[in-house]
C-alpha cells in the first residue's frame, strides 16, 4: 500500500543544548534529550499542504532536517528519502529491500528516525541488519546491527564527538543470529567503540545528559531460567566510556524512549501504564499510574510541562506534581 508522505516546513532558527550545530532538527525529538520542543514559531502554520511526494510504501519513520533545509526521512519501501525543501527529490538510498512481518501481514522497511552527523552524514537502521552511514546518497560505511521486523524503533543519537549510540533488537539464535543484542558505541570511522550486552533487546532511542557524560537507553533483559520468554524491562544509564553506573526496573516491558529536563529528571513510561520521573542518580522521583501502557516518549514544555499520551486513549499533562489536562486524580500521582 503506497501512502503520500506530508512534509511541513518551519522558518525561524534557534539551537537548543547539544544540538548538532549543522543542523536545526537532526534527531528523533529534536535535541540529545528528546524533549520534543520546537524553537520555531509555527502559529502562522494554518494546516495547508506546502508539497507531497509518494514514496514507495508507507512512511513510519519521522522526517529529520539539515541547516541546508534537506528533509531526511525513511519508508516502508527501505529506501532513505533526501528532500529539497521545495519538496523535490535530492536522492533516494536503498538499503535491502522490505522485510514481510506475519503479524502484521506487510512488509517493513526503514521505521525508525534517522539522525544527521556535524558533516551531514546521515545514520539509519535498515531491515538488512546494518546501521548505516550515508552521505550525499553514497553510503560511507555500514554496521552491523540486529533488526526485527515491524516492532523496532530505534534511532540512533550522535554525540558532540561524533560517537554514534544505538541499540539493537533481540536476536534470536534459533533463527541464526550471530548479532549480539545490546548497546552500541560507534567510532565515526564505523568501528565499534564499545557494546554492552542487553539479552532481550534495545528498544528504545538513547538519550543524553545535559552536560552530555550520561547515555540513557531503555531496554529488556531476558529472565534467566524463564522457559516461556520472560523479559524483564530497564532503564540504563551508562558513562560515555560503556560503564554502567545504574540502572532502574519496570515492572513490565518498555519500549519508549526517555526524554531529560533541564534540571537531570529523566522521564519515561513502559507497558505497565507507568509514567516515570527518575532523579539523575536513578533514584525514583515520582510516578502516575495511566489506565494502560505508555508508548510514546515524553515531551518537555519551556514552562517544565510534561506530555505523554496512553493507549488508554487519553492524552496527560504534567506540571511538576500537578496533574493537568486529562490526567488521573491526584491520588494517582505517588512518591
Amino acid at each position: 500500500m503506497k501512502k503520500l508522505l506530508f512534509v511541513f516546513l518551519f522558518c525561524s532558527f534557534l539551537l537548543l543544548p547539544l544540538v548538532n550545530a549543522q543542523s536545526i532538527w537532526p534527531f528523533f525529538n529534536g535535541n540529545p534529550q528528546h524533549t520534543g520542543l520546537s524553537p520555531y514559531d509555527t502559529n502562522r502554520i494554518m494546516g495547508a499542504i506546502k508539497w507531497s511526494y509518494l514514496t514507495g510504501d508507507g512512511v513510519e519513520s519521522s522526517p529529520v532536517v539539515a541547516d541546508d533545509g534537506t528533509i531526511y526521512v525513511g519508508s516502508h519501501d527501505a529506501k532513505l528519502y533526501a528532500f529539497n525543501s521545495n519538496g523535490t527529490l535530492k536522492w533516494s538510498f536503498a538499503a535491502g529491500t522490505p522485510v514481510y512481518n506475519d503479524k502484521w501481514k506487510r512488509y517493513a522497511g526503514i521505521i525508525s528516525t534517522p539522525a544527521i552527523g556535524n558533516d551531514n552524514t546521515v545514520y539509519f537502521i535498515a531491515p538488512d541488519n546494518y546501521l548505516h552511514a550515508v552521505k550525499d546518497g553514497k553510503e560511507t560505511w555500514k554496521f552491523a546491527i540486529q533488526w526485527e521486523g515491524i516492532s523496532f524503533w530505534d534511532s540512533p543519537m550522535i554525540a558532540p564527538d561524533g560517537t554514534i549510540y544505538v541499540g539493537s533488537a533481540r536476536s534470536d539464535l534459533s533463527l541464526g543470529s550471530t548479532l549480539t543484542s545490546g548497546f552500541y558505541a560507534i567510532n565515526p570511522n564505523g568501528t565499534e567503540k564499545w557494546h554492552y550486552e542487553i539479552s532481550a533487546g534495545v528498544t528504545s532511542t538513547p538519550a543524553f545528559s545535559q552536560d552530555g557524560g550520561t547515555i540513557y537507553v531503555n531496554g529488556n533483559i531476558k529472565r534467566l531460567g524463564d522457559t516461556s520468554g520472560g523479559t524483564d524491562a530497564y532503564l540504563f544509564a551508562f558513562t560515555k566510556e560503556g560503564i554502567l553506573k545504574w540502572k532502574f526496573k519496570f515492572q513490565d516491558w518498555v519500549e519508549t524512549s526517555p526524554s531529560v529536563g533541564d534540571d537531570g529528571t529523566i522521564y519515561t513510561g513502559s507497558k505497565e501504564g507507568r509514567v516515570y520521573a527518575l532523579n539523575s542518580d536513578g533514584t525514583k522521583k515520582w510516578e502516575f499510574a495511566a489506565g494502560d501502557g505508555i508508548g510514546g516518549t515524553p515531551a518537555l514544555g519551556k514552562d517544565g510541562t510534561i506530555y505523554v499520551g496512553s493507549w488508554d486513549s487519553k492524552f496527560y499533562s504534567f506540571a511538576s506534581t500537578i496533574l493537568r489536562g486529562l490526567a488521573r486524580p491526584a491520588d494517582k500521582l505517588t512518591r
